[in-house]
């Protein structure tokens, strides 16, 4: 296993990440200006999947059906919450 890290954009709707299947998300933070995934991963995995994930502004509607990964705060001080589709919603 090995943690690599996914650089996301700070803006509001999905994105998608390619990673590869049975990854585990286990941090969400700001690096610099950055909201950034860091994810264990088996590097030896056979095959990646895409994984759909929102990045949600405090105050907004948050979508059902989706899983709550962690929050990160800027240096101007706005908040977002990143949550991510079920993998059988997201291949």
């Amino acid at each position: 296993m090995r943690i690599y890290k996914y650089p996301l954009e700070l803006r509001s709707g999905d994105q998608r990440v390619v990673m590869p299947i049975g990854r585990c998300i286990r941090a969400f933070q700001m690096q610099g200006d950055t909201p950034t995934i860091w994810a264990e991963v088996n590097a030896q995995a056979v095959a990646d999947a895409m994984v759909i994930v929102r990045i949600v502004a405090t105050g907004e509607e948050i979508p059902p059906g989706l899983i709550y990964q962690g929050t990160v705060q800027t240096r101007g001080g706005l908040v977002f919450h990143l949550y991510v589709k079920p993998w059988s919603e997201a291949a």
